[in-house]
């Protein structure tokens, strides 16, 4: 059985939640919240009382950014991951950001509005914030540092055919997009109910009992805007959840699609029929409170609003018993997962295990003779049958997969050669004119100056190459071999995606060479197009001439 310790770490207060696993079967072993003066303290408090000081422990990452990058389909891995980096670069340098200074993870989805681009999903953060964060926790076995709000999403089970959001109303409030069963965005907005635990506070000088206050306010069913007797905080709490209805509406309609169901978690919730106030206000939308799944298939040892106040620590604590979770900030270190141990033995007492002569010495009667017998040809039999049916099993998989393997490259091929068609219809009148230019411009008494045939090759090879959303401005040879290009573009990627063909290397004959060689790229400048009325990018591409 393998178990994790999540820990949620908000201002000043922690949720903890130490989860088990046993084959895909969860079980919550022990959760709870504690406020905090000091952190490292209170953090070994949690290790000693849940018995956690031997099992991995996951955690969240606090101030991370997302930015979405969208990408052909069709590239490969390489070249995906060289286009990923220099628009990460890019953006940063428009930012004024030093990219070096930052930590970064990403995920890929597939673009729902066109099945010919994908979408990458970059998490960046500070280095030294996650840093400390590790510190908190280097006497123990740390191991996942993980967004929340992407992790959050392991509670849920998702529709493929609507599009949800989850609201998790934590210190700060976030907003997941889900569309179709997937990941679409991450947002944020501004109001968060940290706002009325602090004023509570305030009034109440104890954060303890000030959550307390916030567990026991109810909203009425009947007048949500009304106070009501025993919540003398409803003139805190109301004006909160209105502004953040408010907000909430507004990152919907910039989401441009209709939700159909929104999921509610966080310490927002421990407010009695919270659900119900946005319920009454966004009726044409299903709200719900998010409720781990596993749990309708365990005996609860307390309430189930008990549990559902710490899903942040519980979600984290699933992505901690995660194989291949490739968002985790807690670095490629390894760690061990608490194995079978066993129990039920008097102590001090381990039962004698026979040697294996011992056992060989000892006579068998007639009965276990036959018995045995039957056993070793079961076994041949079984070691037999497995073989074969494993060699005729992996032979079916190998054909299958290279069948598969063959429709999708047959339907790359086509999906590539009417790409390139077009491009070349597109630009032929253009690369045509730019070789009459060259070739008469460079023409000293009557002979020409350039390599023709080998400008007429390059400009062969720019045509089938070049994306059709990257237009050229210019082309010029400045000197012997050395070429510079210009060209521009609505989104950086498409000029990183270009740049990294120029420098690919693809089969000539018998070898292998790129376009161009020594290929560098200036730093993208974005202008606005007048007369088209729209935002580009223009680049400076430099390279030499392949031999």
């Amino acid at each position: 059985m393998q178990s994790c310790l999540g820990v949620y770490i908000d201002d000043n207060l922690i949720k903890y939640a130490k989860v088990s696993k046993e084959k895909d079967n969860y079980k919550i072993e022990s959760s709870g919240t504690k406020f905090y003066e000091d952190i490292n303290q209170a953090i070994k408090q949690i290790v000693v009382e849940t018995n956690s000081s031997k099992i991995p422990i996951s955690t969240n990452i606090t101030g991370e950014s997302y930015d979405y990058f969208s990408f052909y389909s069709g590239i490969k891995e390489k070249d995906l991951d060289k286009s990923l980096g220099m628009e990460f670069e890019m953006q940063c340098a428009e930012k004024g950001v030093n990219k070096d200074e930052l930590e970064r993870r990403n995920i890929y989805i597939i673009d729902q509005d066109n099945a010919d681009q994908m979408i990458a999903i970059n998490v960046s953060a500070d280095k030294n914030t996650i840093e400390d964060e590790k510190s908190l926790f280097e006497k123990y076995m740390l191991g996942t540092i993980q967004p929340l709000p992407i992790g959050i999403m392991n509670l849920v089970k998702l529709d493929d055919d609507k599009n949800e959001l989850i609201v998790n109303m934590e210190e700060k409030t976030t907003l997941t997009f889900c569309e179709n069963g997937q990941i679409n965005s991450i947002q944020e907005i501004e109001t968060s109910i940290s706002e009325a635990l602090r004023e509570i506070t305030k009034r109440e000088n104890s954060k303890t009992k000030a959550y307390e206050i916030l567990k026991n306010i109810t909203i009425s069913s009947q007048d949500m805007d009304t106070l009501q007797d025993g919540n003398e905080y409803m003139d805190v709490v109301i004006p909160i959840l209105f502004k953040m209805l408010n907000e909430l509406k507004e990152k919907m309609s910039d989401f441009g699609r209709q939700i159909h169901k929104i999921y509610f978690t966080g310490t927002g919730i421990v407010i009695n029929n919270v659900d119900m106030y946005f319920q009454d206000r966004l009726n044409d939308i299903q709200c719900d409170l998010i409720k781990p799944s596993f749990l309708d298939s365990q005996s609860l040892k307390i309430g189930i609003k008990d549990y559902i106040e710490v899903n942040s620590a519980i979600s984290l604590a699933i992505s901690g018993l995660s194989n291949d979770n490739k968002l985790n900030f807690a670095g490629k270190k390894g760690f061990k997962i608490q194995g079978l141990e066993i129990t039920g033995l008097p102590a001090g007492k381990t039962p004698k295990v026979k040697s294996l002569k011992e056992t060989a010495e000892e006579k068998l009667d007639a009965f276990e003779k036959l018995t045995l017998r039957l056993i070793i040809l079961s076994i041949i039999f079984l070691i037999t049958y497995t073989a074969i049916t494993g060699t005729i099993y992996n032979n079916l998989a190998d054909k299958s997969a290279d069948a598969t393997q063959k429709i999708a490259d047959t339907q790359s091929s086509i999906a590539t050669m009417a790409k390139t068609k077009t491009s070349i219809e597109y630009l032929t009148s253009e690369y045509d004119s730019i070789i009459a230019k060259l070739n008469s411009g460079t023409a000293t008494n009557g002979t020409s100056t350039f390599r023709t045939n080998e400008l007429n090759n390059f400009l062969t090879k720019l045509k089938s190459i070049i994306p059709t959303e990257v237009k050229l401005v210019s082309l010029e040879n400045t000197e012997q071999r050395h070429i510079v290009i210009q060209a521009r573009a609505a989104k950086y990627q498409q000029l990183g995606y270009f740049k990294a063909l120029l420098e690919a290397e693809t089969q000539e004959g018998s070898s292998y060479k790129s376009i161009l060689s020594n290929v560098k790229a200036s730093t993208g400048i974005r202008y606005h197009d007048d007369t088209l009325d729209e935002d580009y990018i223009l680049i400076t591409i430099e390279g030499d001439l392949t031999e």
